[in-house]
């Protein structure tokens, strides 16, 4: 297990390497070209395919941040016996998967929706807002209207 985790923690920096790097890069160019560029890109990632991408690059993150931690106490010494270091190696592994699950659920378990859906949304909270605001100007009107007949 040891040995696996390792040679995980080579891939996953690899991934990061040849492919968020550039992918990380690439989205900030397009969010300073313009909005269509930018909304180009966000489209490429609600695609399943873009996804499944941010769900490796995720994994590959984590996995490679808790074994370099790993790594980081071995050469602390700590845990460098057999046992701790295969118990170690499991902790990784399961913790890696485990919050890259929860990530997948965050960013793929809610459909994404339509433009349609999103004008309507904001149109009710652009409502409510707008329903807030004059609920404040009747409140602040009748106390400047009150204010004003006690003082002549």
């Amino acid at each position: 297990m040891p040995a696996f985790v390792s040679i995980l923690h080579r891939v996953s920096g690899t991934v990061l390497f040849l492919i968020g790097i550039p992918l990380l890069l690439w989205a900030v160019q397009r969010a300073l070209v313009s909005a269509d560029a930018w909304a180009q890109m966000r489209g490429m990632v609600t695609h399943p395919f873009g996804k499944l991408v941010l769900v490796v690059l995720a994994w590959a993150y984590l996995h490679h941040f808790l074994a370099g931690i790993r790594h980081l106490l071995m050469d602390l010494h700590i845990g460098v016996n057999l046992q701790a270091g295969r118990l170690s190696a499991a902790v990784v592994l399961v913790i890696s998967l485990l919050l890259t699950l929860g990530v997948a659920e965050w960013c793929c378990g809610q459909p994404s929706r339509s433009e349609g859906e999103k004008n309507v949304m904001r149109d009710r909270e652009l409502t409510a807002r707008l329903d807030q605001g004059r609920k404040l100007a009747v409140v602040i009107g009748g106390c400047a209207g009150y204010i004003g007949r006690g003082t002549t």
